[in-house]
């Protein structure tokens, strides 16, 4: 939702260091809303935002190096901004990290670790993780 008003305000509180409207412009230009598509800059504003400590943009940021959207696709750097994520209570990032741990995915395989993201997020009612 942006609340915002206008692309042109978003992009100046973006610009301004507001990471709410980080992780919006990002959507933005991933999702072509308001704004062409562009892969680039939605990972320089999601980035931004993680950088300035928005959670939300820390599953974003890494499901941009984990397909390689708007930057080298990189396993290992996808699988730390998860685990951020995944640490802080993120039921979407502890799926990816149970995934990711059991396919050896960015980190060695460890099917203990998988089970225990899994189960953080089945505990928090996602039914995926079930």
């Amino acid at each position: 939702m942006n609340i915002y008003g206008s692309s042109t305000e978003l992009k100046q509180a973006a610009e301004g260091g507001d990471v709410q409207a980080q992780l919006e412009l990002g959507n933005a230009y991933r999702n072509g809303k308001s704004v062409e598509p562009n892969d680039e800059l939605a990972f320089k504003w999601f980035k931004a935002a993680a950088d300035g400590g928005n959670k939300k943009a820390y599953v974003e940021v890494a499901l941009c190096y984990m397909y390689g959207k708007g930057t080298q696709q990189d396993s290992d750097s996808a699988m730390k901004y998860f685990l951020t994520a995944a640490d802080g209570g993120d039921e979407r990032a502890q799926i990816y990290v149970g995934i990711n741990y059991a396919d050896g995915k960015g980190v060695e395989r460890n099917l203990d670790k998988a089970k225990e993201y899994l189960e953080k997020a089945a505990k928090s009612g996602d039914a995926f993780a079930l």
